[in-house]
């Protein structure tokens, strides 16, 4: 009774679905396949202590099982963005900083996290 349904599966597996059609003669069909649902991955990173205007490695540590990740994008709360795994990045200003990274899968997965990081100014050398 619905033209176009849709289903949201809360964990990956294989899922049999069945579509049946019938016109207004009193004619029907019935298909029955299988939907393959993959597993989304779990975008997360990690940041030593940042200092303003001083490089710092952002380190990827985001999963998927089974697959691979295949693709990063960093957003450096707009200063920059790298697609490297593991991207060395400078802040020009101090304060709270978002970082947000989206992963994709080897499927076409996607998962993203946002991370404060704190960016501490240069000491004073007198």
């Amino acid at each position: 009774t619905i033209p176009n349904p849709t289903k949201t599966y809360n964990s990956a597996g294989a899922f049999p679905v069945t579509l049946t059609t019938s016109n207004a003669r009193g004619c029907s069909g019935t298909v029955r396949d299988t939907v393959t649902v993959h597993p989304k991955p779990n975008a997360d990173f990690s940041a030593p202590a940042v200092c303003e205007n001083q490089a710092s490695l952002f380190t990827d540590a985001s999963t998927v099982a089974p697959g691979s990740i295949v693709s990063y994008n960093w957003d450096f709360e707009g200063q920059g963005t790298s697609s490297l795994r593991t991207p060395l990045f400078s802040f020009n200003t101090t304060g709270n900083k978002q970082v947000r990274l989206i992963v994709s899968s080897d499927k076409g997965c996607l998962d993203t996290v946002i991370k404060s990081v704190t960016v501490n100014p240069l000491p004073i050398v007198n």
